[in-house]
């Protein structure tokens, strides 16, 4: 069965070369700290990237695709490289250099590379600018986003515009988290990831939904990562404020569950009941195969873990590569 993951991370290139060098990444300074670990530093984030996996070229790194039997991977810059917190100069120059990177990659390998690429969100006229260059020069399938933007909600009036040019386009959006807005109560047991990324994806898709934005872009192709997060599992509760919270219905014309389906999942569950679950509430034809490559909190076996489900198998070829073909024009 092909199998196309539609969540895959890279570090550019560039970013290695300038490591190599000793040198900063359009501003990230990168650098390994007394126990090996790599570490790369952008204003006030630092973040490790040490999975060796990340430090690959893109032609060895379809050995391991290949091992994990994975046919194509979308490719989409590691979240916590997105510029959202940057001068907009140096994040423009960056989202360049990455999207013509990945374009690159896929180009010399179209047969097992795809890709998204990524824009500056603070910026609505360059993001946009830039969203045409991917979707018409480049050939790219959409971008990747962040949960937040510098630590505001996607419910920003600028925001729309974006979504707005990104629904005309068709270009799919990926929707990751990013370093959750509560990480002073998460620091231990790495709940900044277990809690934290799960709440961010939430948090996000929530804005989406009670701005109203879902609404007024029908057409939208947005896919949420880690399986939506809480919010297959927290619908309930969102429509249970619908009928009682004004402040909760003024901007909606339906039910925050009727919106459900207006949106993408990935499989990143860990869980065959968690997956189960998603399909119950959202639809099989509303799930992608995501793996989170190279992450350690990733699906290293994809394949082998979908065939071990009782899934039906007309529904394990959807996950695996119907939906990804329908929905991005992959084949």
């Amino acid at each position: 069965m092909k199998i196309i993951d539609i969540h895959a991370h890279i570090l550019p290139a560039s970013l290695r070369k300038a490591f190599e060098n000793g040198e900063p990444w359009y501003g990230t300074k990168i650098e390994r700290n007394s126990e090996g670990r790599t570490i790369l530093t952008t204003g006030s984030r630092r973040n490790e990237m040490s999975t060796p996996e990340y430090w690959i070229p893109y032609e060895q790194r379809i050995a391991l695709m290949d091992e994990a039997e994975v046919d194509v991977q979308l490719l989409s810059l590691n979240p916590q490289l997105l510029r959202d917190s940057d001068p907009i100069d140096v994040a423009a120059d960056a989202c360049r250099s990455v999207n013509d990177e990945i374009a690159e990659a896929v180009s010399a390998r179209p047969d097992r590379y795809q890709g998204l690429g990524t824009i500056t969100l603070k910026d609505p006229e360059r993001a946009c600018s830039e969203l045409n260059r991917i979707m018409k020069d480049l050939k790219l399938h959409g971008i990747i986003i962040g949960s937040h933007i510098d630590h505001t909600n996607l419910n920003q009036s600028h925001f729309f515009d974006i979504l707005k040019e990104a629904e005309k386009l068709g270009a799919f959006i990926l929707l990751h988290p990013l370093s959750t807005r509560a990480k002073p109560i998460l620091n231990d047991y790495h709940l900044i990831n277990l809690i934290g990324n799960p709440m961010e994806t939430t948090t996000a898709a929530a804005n989406l939904i009670f701005s109203g934005y879902i609404e007024k872009l029908p057409n939208l192709k947005i896919c949420l990562s880690h399986a939506g997060g809480y919010l297959p599992f927290a619908i309930g509760r969102f429509d249970h404020a619908y009928n009682t919270r004004k402040d909760v219905s003024d901007s909606l014309k339906k039910k925050p569950s009727e919106y459900l389906k207006k949106f993408y999942y990935d499989t990143i569950t860990h869980s065959d009941i968690g997956l189960k679950q998603v399909i119950d509430i959202v639809g099989s034809e509303n799930i992608l195969l995501g793996t989170d490559f190279p992450a350690d909190m990733g699906v290293k076996k994809p394949l082998k873990w979908i065939n071990s489900t009782d899934l039906k198998s007309d529904i394990k070829e959807k996950i695996c590569h119907l939906n990804a073909e329908k929905i991005l024009a992959i084949h």
